[in-house]
């Protein structure tokens, strides 16, 4: 059985898995946190955001469900390469993985935003769904 929470910690650990092999893996802020200042320009960093978005019953069983969400994170490198780098490491933890718990991703996307303030912002957005029964 897997609950919101256990989702969203399956989508977590998915992306900093992925993550923490960077040479050198930027700060990462969670929505819901405070808002701390951005870093300094020449550092970079990403947000990350977690939704979930619909449940329904998928078969006649009362407590059988399926549930959706989106996770976006937002990327700012130093530069367009640096950004679009550190976008598709944000990507491949993503695209084509089902986590442990049954967490499974699908329709994955890459968005190049473009240049803010020192930074290249690129979005990473995947959409997942499981299971609870």
């Amino acid at each position: 059985m897997t609950t919101l929470d256990q989702a969203k910690d399956e989508v977590l650990t998915a992306f900093f898995t992925a993550w923490s092999l960077q040479a050198i893996p930027p700060v990462v802020y969670f929505d819901g946190l405070p808002d701390p200042a951005r870093p300094l320009p020449g550092h970079p960093w990403a947000q990350v955001v977690i939704r979930h978005v619909s449940g329904r019953r998928v078969t006649f069983q009362p407590s059988h469900f399926e549930h959706t969400g989106i996770v976006t994170i937002a990327v700012y490198g130093i530069d367009r390469d640096d950004g679009q780098t550190r976008a598709e490491v944000a990507r491949d933890a993503f695209e084509g993985q089902c986590t442990p718990g049954g967490v499974w991703f699908r329709d994955v996307k890459v968005v190049e935003v473009g240049a803010d303030d020192a930074w290249y912002h690129w979005n990473v957005l995947a959409e997942f769904r499981w299971e609870e029964s």
